[in-house]
């Protein structure tokens, strides 16, 4: 195709070209009625002269603009200029995952984890619409500036094959070392042939190569069609045969032989890299059953998703603290949605407010779990006080000074966001389904107007909890606005933390008669440990902003910012954060939705020097260049330098650095510096974002200024000066 920079096409002024396929060509372009970059995509004009190409193109272009997901690249529109036929989309200039992949290295397992699962619910849902990808490969998946996966290429595969102008070698439509051996064959495709392709995706992240190779692209195709896949733990020994089992299964060379949807392989993924891998004990760790996940997946939704870390506008954030130099990044695990049936009733009672269930089954993952109901005991009492000022139970309920307090006024306040989500849409890898019906009842999570609607239908008692990417915690605040919309009034909802499976957990939770009641479920067992408690905080018929805060082994629970108790207990010690319902009357539907959840967590010091002796992290020594000598110690608890400078014309500058500190981007560094002696306008300070030629600085002197400036490809800009005060 020819260069088309510079040209018009349509309302699209096109840049610059961005990469080209065997079937279009994409540049960048300018849309001036939109004010932004998008991308082209253009199709050659010998496919665009063709008739009854550009009919069943347009057609696919509108099906495809339909799909509406999080981890789709989306069509902004359809045209056709001067010969040529083009569809609009994003413009995404961070790379794809074959960028991720040109080490030929094992890609970290929590990473595989989120992109195959954000991949087969990209994919599960085009299912679903009607579409086969047909070319699911590193290149057509995209990575966002948040670290997201964005199929793209929808439905152009399928249509090109279609058209009797486009030929491959066989005949065949696909990329050789991704194809599924019915594609090989020319037979015809389903979805199983983009599970393949998946599970081809999925071998190569755990091994860092594709499990076929050859001279030619044929011989290629010829063993996708043949060879058995060479099992992945020779390449990598520290595959899990759980994780093989996965990958095999999903490559199996007769389509009713891999999974049944990508959705079932995704939760396949997610046992065999559980979460719970990076804190469970050797003992714990087990072979995943892939060809029959029973209970699992009757409890499971239809389809799962994860995302990886990003900012606290979108994402989590990952945050950095320098306290004379720390550094601490949070990763991310997935979660899923948990179901628990049989919970006993929570009405008020006279009797005993701990009560065991039966033994749940061995858990191997943290895969959704349903318990068979208990014996028909009764659960939590109502408190005879109606405020929380009562005398607490010894050893368990302390009430201090807090009783007049809001959450600004604990630690908890002064630390880090790290998810702030107000549900416009799913950025936090929580798990919406459209609908589940199962044993247990029927379940719909969804995200509509800015909030995340559930609601259930229990078949019997009933508690089901959801989570974001997230990693188990320990001390945290969070907070959330929750309503019920309809429904028992028996029903409660409101936090769930400390989840570590979907029998263990605590909850606070609310009800529509205003009482509130704290409780936790140890694998199985039911223990009530505040007990249903009414409180004036709460607002009937309304959204109401629950808060907890956990800080060294004591919870503190909020109402609309209003206190209203708090607890120590660290039975369970970390785990996972989010939202809660429970329903103890099966048949009556109940509604709520969720808005504004916040997650904070407290700063982590992984590196902390007080230059007590010499760490190795700092240089140390004496120097000597052209403009000037130094000599850098480490002495009586501080960090000493001495810089002789001896361009008086122009001044010298002088720096060091962390020595295991390489592209940072999110932190905060602390550090105490004065200066001992020298000229009254020498400015010293911080240095940060160094890649050895760029850098900003912050900087202050003696003389009551500080500066903040950027060196940029060999320019100084000042962002800010203060003259000296």
């Amino acid at each position: 195709m020819e260069d088309l920079t510079g040209k018009q096409l349509g309302r699209y002024q096109v840049i610059s070209p961005v990469g080209e396929g065997g079937m279009a060509a994409v540049y960048k372009a300018y849309q001036p009625g939109m004010d932004r970059y998008v991308a082209l995509k253009i199709l050659p004009q010998q496919y665009a002269r063709d008739a009854e190409f550009t009919g069943r193109f347009e057609q696919e272009a509108k099906v495809i603009a339909k799909l509406q997901h999080p981890h789709i690249l989306p069509v902004h529109d359809y045209g056709e200029a001067d010969d040529y036929t083009y569809i609009v989309m994003p413009l995404v200039e961070t790379g794809t995952l074959a960028d991720l992949l040109l080490g030929e290295k094992p890609m970290p397992l929590q990473r595989i984890r989120i992109i195959i699962s954000q991949l087969g619910d990209a994919l599960d849902y085009a299912h679903s619409q009607g579409l086969i990808h047909r070319d699911v490969k590193p290149s057509n998946v995209l990575i966002d500036k948040r670290g997201n996966c964005l199929l793209t290429d929808f439905g152009i595969a399928k249509m090109v094959g279609g058209t009797k102008h486009f030929t491959q070698t066989g005949g065949i439509v696909g990329t050789p070392h991704y194809m599924s051996p019915e594609q090989g064959g020319g037979d015809p495709l389903t979805r199983q042939s983009d599970i393949y392709s998946l599970g081809v995706l999925l071998y190569e992240m755990v091994t860092g190569r594709v499990p076929f190779d050859a001279e030619t692209p044929m011989a290629v195709v010829i063993k996708h069609m043949t060879d058995p896949p060479p099992p992945p733990s020779k390449l990598n020994p520290d595959t899990s045969p759980a994780l093989e089992s996965v990958i095999l299964k999903a490559m199996a060379k007769r389509p009713e032989d891999r999974y049944e949807s990508a959705a079932a392989m995704v939760r396949a993924v997610r046992l065999a890299i559980p979460e719970s891998e990076f804190i469970r004990e050797p003992s714990q760790v087990g072979t995943v059953p892939t060809e029959d996940l029973a209970r699992a997946e009757a409890a499971a939704r239809e389809s799962a998703t994860d995302r990886p870390s990003q900012s606290t506008t979108a994402r989590r954030v990952a945050p950095w603290l320098l306290g004379a130099g720390a550094l601490v990044v949070l990763g991310t695990c997935a979660v899923g949605i948990f179901v628990i049936a049989g919970l006993a009733s929570r009405a008020s009672s006279a009797a005993a407010t701990e009560q065991a269930l039966p033994t749940a089954p061995a858990l191997i993952t943290t895969a959704p779990l349903a318990i068979a109901p208990p014996p028909a005991t009764a659960s939590p009492q109502l408190s005879s006080s109606p405020t929380p000022g009562g005398d607490p139970p010894a050893g368990s309920r302390i009430m201090t000074a807090l009783r007049e307090s809001s959450p600004a006024d604990l630690p908890s306040a002064r630390w880090p966001q790290t998810i702030a989500d107000n549900f416009d849409s799913n950025v936090n890898q929580w798990n919406p389904f459209s609908e589940l019906a199962d044993e247990f009842g029927s379940r719909s999570f969804t995200f509509r107007n800015g909030k995340y609607y559930w609601e259930v239908m229990p078949a019997d008692n009933l508690s089901v909890h959801d989570t974001p990417e997230m990693n188990p915690i320990s001390d945290f605040s969070v907070s959330v606005d929750a309503q019920q919309l309809r429904g028992s009034q028996e029903a409660d909802f409101g936090i769930v933390f400390r989840e570590t499976a979907a029998d263990t957990f605590y909850n606070f939770n609310i009800d529509s008669r205003q009482n509130y009641w704290f409780s936790m479920n140890n694998g199985g067992e039911w223990t009530t440990l505040i007990e249903l408690t009414p409180s004036a905080a709460i607002r009937p018929n309304a959204f109401n902003r629950l808060t907890v805060t956990a800080i060294d082994g004591r919870f503190y629970f909020f109402i609309n910012d209003q206190y209203v108790d708090q607890i120590e207990e660290n039975t369970l010690r970390r785990g996972r954060i989010g939202m809660v319902v429970n329903l103890y009357e099966p048949g009556v539907p109940a509604e709520w939705e969720f808005d504004n959840f916040e997650l904070r967590e407290p700063w982590t010091a992984a590196i902390i020097d007080t230059f007590d002796a010499v760490s190795g992290l700092w240089e140390v020594g004496s120097f000597t260049f052209d403009d000037l000598t130094k000599t850098l110690a480490v002495t009586e608890g501080k960090y000493v330098w001495s810089v002789d400078c001896k361009n008086s014309d122009f001044g010298c500058l002088s720096s060091t650095y962390l020595s295991d500190l390489e592209n940072t981007t999110d932190f905060e560094m602390i550090v105490d510096a004065r200066q001992l002696e020298g000229p009254a306008d020498a400015e010293y300070g911080i240095r940060f974002r160094d890649d050895g030629l760029n850098y900003l600085e912050f900087l202050i002197s003696d003389e009551g200024s500080f500066t903040i400036s950027l060196w940029y490809e060999q320019n100084l800009d000042y962002y800010y000066v203060d003259n000296p005060t």
